[in-house]
């Protein structure tokens, strides 16, 4: 296993229900779906009494734990797959628009009640009158 690889762990805490036995198992697994599949092994041969079972039943149960286990993961690994898709995508710049220029002087400036007007002067100390919508 390379260090970059990621590891799961989990811990599970399973009581009876008189309240009398309770178990702490650590889980270690490369994917999800072995740790909700090994979950699902601990909590099957926990909870149920495996005495009270023939081993066809035990192994019939133990595929059915099992395979929501897997399915449960698959969700789950979907799910986390398309957050990080979704982290990942940022939205697409808008485009600057250009700002319209006066034609006589080559500039122009946003007005504070909308579109732009040329803060230009002429030689005689008048603002252009020239405006964008």
């Amino acid at each position: 296993m390379s260090n970059t690889q990621s590891r799961y762990h989990a811990e599970v805490k399973l009581a009876r229900k008189n309240g009398e036995n309770e178990v702490r198992v650590n889980i270690f697994a490369d994917t999800l779906a072995e740790i909700f599949a090994n979950i699902a092994e601990v909590e099957l041969q926990f909870s149920r009494e495996p005495r009270a079972m023939s081993q066809a039943q035990l192994e019939i149960a133990r595929a059915e734990q099992l395979a929501k286990a897997r399915e449960v993961a698959e969700v789950a690994q979907t799910a986390m797959v398309a957050k990080a898709k979704a982290a990942q995508l940022k939205p697409a710049p808008k485009p600057a628009a250009k700002k319209p220029l006066c034609p006589e002087h080559g500039t122009s400036a946003p007005s504070k009640f909308g579109g732009f007007y040329c803060p230009t002067k002429d030689e005689d100390g008048r603002w252009c009158g020239w405006k964008s919508d």
